[in-house]
């Protein structure tokens, strides 16, 4: 055997065993059966599946890194921005679905811009009274609607949205198809309100085709600034499939239509530097077209004015036509809007979508403003840092755009400024209100300009020189796309409740049920996340917040050192170093998962306490608690010391299969009959978990069927979808007493 093969060989057998070393991980799906504390098999396929996808990845992009480069190079960048638009459009219409993942609630905003759409479609007219008394929108919502119209000048029955119809306009042939495929299509779709799901789901799909827009503008505009197809692919890629857009890509709001055409303006005008007739018109055309989506939008209009005209004044090139076919779109679009707000309401104030136009509804703007520069402080550094919609803490890569704009600052400076002012001057406009945009995902009130930042991101992509900074950015790359895949998995956590609110008063809120869903008995995330979205002074955390700040600061500095080198060649970090991410990374998130349990707000138990783990199971009642119907209830038992046996009693007036598992023992109880005798369930010598001094034990209880009570007893009002109910007897091995739950 040559040499040369014996290399060859070596090399194969080298990279085989690093992309199969994250399968090592499973081994440990056999640990947690002798110390049980939660069930993390799904959780190691999962690191293992994902470790050896990347390191495959990176070991065939090395072996063919020379034909990627070159295939890449020889694409135009138009024909590779359409191929990217539609991969982008057929993964936002399929997670649109439902199918793969569970769909966000259609909630807030949403069936009241759905609501303008019907109206058009079906009246003509913008008038929502009788839509609102004959509950038109229950053809695409299952509930009723808070009223979200104020009357106009024609007096009580005529009522007027406060959504603006810029974006209903946008859905009115989608509608139309909808309605006409929903009979077709509600054959292919189980359960009731076959027809309403498909009709919703044509109804997302203008937002998912503006989504792509947007990822495929972006993508030309960061190649145009760059000059690096990777970084930009690689940028293209984070923004488009991380908070805030990708959770935003098939919502009905009006942030993805601003951003697209802020994002297409910038691209023509301040990046390819063309300010030819045509383009100044539509330039001028989508900046008129903004107030259409919203009042908020009206300072962003004037502020991408001001930017347009400043840049273009310091080009030299504009002409006086020129500066008429961009004005003239604008000022027309300005009267017919005045002209609109007029015919409604009887006064041109955009402030009487909020109050209507009754005599003595006039609301003063200055009770919209934060006066308070403290106050104000808290709320441009929460837009970033704050535990409930922080852009850094949701999608951490982007703290990469700091370093980023600091290397287009000295790459060429011409576009850095227009775009960082444009990004700005939306930025402290949000922050001097006190909108924090509602009952949403987080990230939306700076929805319609994240490609900005996201820009400077690919500058930095563009620009790695370290291995420390390579390093750096795989690991924001991780916890970005882990942080998607966890609102995936669970979309009501991005909803938070008590930010919904305009006006606090004063009250304690709660901390982020996304973070606290991702703490664990080794730390407590709400902690170590700054708390500044609050109206209650106390709460705000600014020390925390002055260690995200050193922290991204510190992250900044790493990206812009280029090390010793005076090589302008890009840094490697090889498959090794991937192996090592991976296995870092890997062993984190096991760990983590390992020890998910969370032991707060509980009920006791005669020697210990019941803490629920999920919203499975409900509060204690009439001695024990109900698991949901058709659900996998998660709870821990803590006892001061270990237990000999664990008693579950099940009783259940409907038919199905109730599954339960103490730690690694597993029982099922069939009851095939209506209202079966209690059954008892018994483990014995159960195996706890040592934590601080307390014995912990994992119960889980699965039940197949469900019922809802009124369906049982004629006189109950109970909604409820229940399933089985649980009473927990424990037996120290001294004492045989009914120790059930007590309040």
């Amino acid at each position: 055997m040559t040499p040369l093969i014996r290399a060859d060989r070596a090399f194969n057998l080298n990279a085989i065993v690093i992309v199969l070393a994250p399968l090592l991980f499973l081994v440990l799906t056999f640990v947690h059966r002798l110390v049980f504390l939660r069930d993390i098999d799904a959780a190691l396929r999962l690191v293992s599946g994902l470790g050896v996808a990347v390191l495959a990845a990176v070991f065939i992009f090395d072996l063919k890194r020379d034909g990627i480069r070159r295939h890449l190079a020889a694409m135009p960048e138009r024909r590779l921005a359409r191929r990217l638009f539609l991969l982008s459009f057929l993964i936002y219409g399929l997670y649109a679905t439902g199918l793969f993942f569970p769909a966000l609630p259609f909630t807030g905003d949403e069936p009241h811009y759905l609501l303008l759409t019907r109206s058009l479609i079906a009246d003509g007219d913008l008038n929502l009274a009788e839509d609102y008394k004959n509950k038109e929108y229950k053809a695409f919502y299952n509930g009723d609607l808070d009223l979200h119209a104020y009357p106009g000048k024609k007096g009580e029955g005529f009522l007027y949205s406060k959504h603006f119809p810029g974006l209903p306009v946008l859905i009115v042939p989608f509608y139309i198809a909808g309605e006409k495929a929903g009979p077709a299509f509600s054959a292919f779709v189980r359960g009731g309100g076959s027809e309403r799901i498909v009709l919703v789901f044509f109804c997302r799909l203008p937002i998912c085709l503006l989504a792509a827009l947007l990822g495929s503008v972006f993508f030309l505009s960061a190649w145009e600034l760059t000059r690096d197809k990777r970084a930009a692919l690689l940028a293209w890629l984070v923004t488009s499939f991380t908070m805030p857009l990708f959770f935003y890509s098939h919502l009905i709001y009006p942030e993805l239509p601003v951003a697209l055409i802020l994002a297409a303006l910038s691209y023509g005008l301040i990046l390819k530097k063309r300010l030819s007739y045509r383009n100044l018109l539509l330039a001028g055309t989508g900046i008129g077209l903004l107030p259409w989506f919203g009042i908020k939008y009206i300072p962003l209009a004037g502020a991408a004015c001001l930017i347009v005209g400043f840049f273009a004044s310091r080009l030299g090139r504009i002409k006086i036509k020129a500066a008429l076919s961009f004005l003239f779109p604008v000022i027309v679009s300005a009267g017919l809007f005045l002209l609109f707000l007029y015919s409604l309401y009887g006064r041109i104030s955009p402030q009487a979508v909020y109050r209507g136009s009754a005599e003595g509804t006039s609301l003063s703007l200055s009770r919209f403003l934060v006066k308070d520069p403290v106050d104000f402080l808290s709320r441009l550094l929460a837009y970033f840092f704050d535990q409930r919609l922080g852009l850094f803490v949701y999608a951490p890569v982007l703290i990469l755009s700091l370093a980023g704009f600091f290397l287009l600052r000295k790459k060429i400076s011409g576009p850095a400024y227009p775009l960082a002012a444009m990004f700005m001057a939306f930025w402290m406009f949000c922050s001097m209100t006190f909108y924090w945009a509602g009952f949403c995902p987080p990230g939306r009130p700076l929805l319609p300009v994240i490609w900005i930042p996201a820009l400077f991101l690919a500058q930095a992509l563009a620009n790695e020189r370290t291995k420390t900074a390579l390093v750096m950015r795989e690991g924001l790359f991780v916890l970005s796309f882990f942080l998607v895949l966890v609102g995936l998995r669970n979309p009501r956590l991005l909803y938070q409740d008590s930010i919904a609110e305009i006006f606090g008063p004063g009250r304690p809120e709660l901390p982020s049920q996304f973070l606290s869903y991702l703490s664990n008995l080794l730390i407590d995330w709400t902690e170590w996340v700054p708390r500044l979205a609050t109206t209650v002074p106390e709460q705000k955390t600014w020390g925390v917040a002055f260690l995200w700040l050193s922290a991204v600061l510190a992250v900044t500095g790493i990206f812009l050192w280029k090390g010793r080198t005076k090589s302008y060649e890009r840094a490697r970090l090889g498959l090794k170093g991937h192996l090592g991410l991976v296995a870092f990374f890997g062993l984190a998130f096991v760990i983590m998962s390992f020890f998910n349990v969370r032991l707060e707000n509980g009920f006791a138990v005669n020697g210990g306490r019941i803490f629920a783990q999920d919203a499975d199971s409900l509060g204690l009642e009439l001695g024990g608690f109900w698991v949901r119907g058709e659900s996998k209830a998660t709870l821990v038992i803590r006892t001061d010391r270990p237990v000999s046996a664990v008693s579950v009693k099940l009783q259940s007036p409907v038919e199905g299969k109730v599954t339960v598992q103490l730690g690694n023992k597993k029982k099922e109880w069939r009851h095939p009959l209506r209202n079966m005798p209690e059954q008892t369930i018994v483990f014995s010598g159960p195996r706890p978990f040592r934590w601080q001094g307390s014995c912990l034990y994992t119960l889980q209880v699965e039940e197949a069927g469900g019922f809802h009570p009124y369906n049982i007893d004629m006189n109950s009002r109970d909604k409820r979808f229940l399933g089985v109910f649980v009473r927990l007897e424990l037996d120290d091995g001294e004492n045989r007493s009914n120790s059930h739950i007590s309040p």
